[in-house]
This record gives C-alpha cells, structure tokens and sequence, in this order.
C-alpha cells in the first residue's frame, strides 16, 4: 500500500510490475491487465526502463486528487470532530484542499 505522504506531485510514488503483484497478493497477468486498464483510463502512467515497466499514479488526474483530499480529511478526522464542538465551520485551505500537498507540507 502506498503511503499518504509518498503520494505528492513533485514524487509520485512508483512501483514495477511484479512489486505491485507482489504487495496486493495477486498473479502477474491480473497485475498487468489491471496496470493498463488504470493507464487507459489516465489513473497510472507507465515509463520503460530497460526491461522494467515502472508505473506512477497520475497526479495530474482530477479523480486521483480528489481521492488524496478525501485521504488528508480522514487523516485530521480525530481533530476536525474535537473542533466540532467549538465552531460552526472549518475550512481545509492550502495545498491539503487541492491534493497537492506532500510530506514536507504544514498541515
């Protein structure tokens, strides 16, 4: 599984092939169908190095980021319910309400 805080648009997380299978516990050939379904669909890129097939999560995919902003709200859920009971409204601004943000980021 990847990381939240590996998932950023200056780095976006990379895995080949077989790591990929390997990880989600699934064959090869599942891997590798699922892998260009999700690149025909803009989720994933694809680079070649040599015989290594590396993909990368598209960033620039608005489903993606939208995804990553509902992973930074689930990650401050704890503190957004204590602020509840103090205030009306609580606004997420930033680099964390665009999905933009990365490890380095002050949330």
């Amino acid at each position: 599984m990847v990381e939240k805080e590996a998932i950023s648009p200056s780095n976006p997380p990379e895995n080949y092939v077989r790591e990929i299978s390997r990880n989600l516990s699934i064959s090869l050939g599942s891997t590798s169908q699922s892998l260009r379904s999700l690149e025909k669909a803009g989720f994933v890129s694809k680079e070649h190095k040599g015989r290594l097939v590396i993909y990368r999560v598209n960033m620039q995919n608005f489903l993606f980021r939208e995804f990553k902003i509902v992973l930074n709200l689930l990650e401050i859920d704890p503190f957004i319910l204590r602020l509840k009971e103090i205030t009306s409204r609580i606004i997420l601004f930033g680099s964390c309400s665009t999905g933009e943000d990365t490890i380095d980021s002050d949330t």
